[in-house]
C-alpha cells in the first residue's frame, strides 16, 4: 500500500492540490477520477491535513463503500453518516435503525473520533437534530 501512496504524492495533480490546501483554498473539488483514485487521494490527505474531511459521495452505497476502503488504507475510523430512509406504503412495525445510526454518527462528528466524514448530498441537506441538543441530552452508559 505504500508504494501506491508513494507513487500518488509524486503526481503533479496530487501536488497541486495539496499547494492549494496549504493556502486554506476550501472547498475542493475533485472530479474526472473514479471513486477507487478518490478515496486514495482522501486517505493520502489525511496524514498531510489535521483538519477534518468531508468526503461527499454520488450515493449511499459509494459512501459506504467508501468509508470502508479508507478505514483500510489508513487504519482510522471513518464516519459514515446516512441519509433518510422513506417509506412510501403504511407498515405496522418499523425499525428505529436509521435514527440510531444517524444520531450515532453525528456524536461522533460532534466528539471528533474520526477525521473523515463521508456522506451523500441528501444527507447533508437532511433536516436533523441541532449539535446542542445532541450535546445537552446525550449521555454513556459505561459498565
Amino acid at each position: 500500500m505504500s508504494v501506491l501512496l508513494n507513487e500518488t504524492e509524486k503526481l503533479s495533480e496530487y501536488q497541486s492540490l495539496t499547494k492549494l490546501l496549504a493556502q486554506n483554498v476550501s472547498p475542493i473539488s475533485v472530479y474526472g477520477v473514479s471513486h477507487v483514485h478518490k478515496t486514495n487521494i482522501a486517505s493520502m490527505l489525511l496524514g498531510f491535513l489535521s483538519c477534518p474531511i468531508l468526503y461527499i459521495a454520488r450515493d449511499e452505497e459509494t459512501a459506504k463503500s467508501v468509508c470502508l476502503d479508507i478505514s483500510g488504507f489508513t487504519g482510522e475510523e471513518c464516519i459514515f453518516l446516512p441519509s433518510r430512509e422513506f417509506l412510501f406504503y403504511n407498515i405496522e412495525k418499523f425499525s428505529r435503525e436509521f435514527e440510531q445510526k444517524k444520531i450515532n454518527a453525528l456524536w461522533n462528528i460532534a466528539n471528533g473520533a474520526s477525521r473523515m466524514i463521508v456522506t451523500t448530498a441528501e444527507a447533508l441537506m437532511a433536516r436533523t437534530i441541532p449539535l446542542d441538543s445532541i450535546m445537552e441530552n446525550a449521555f454513556e452508559i459505561c459498565e
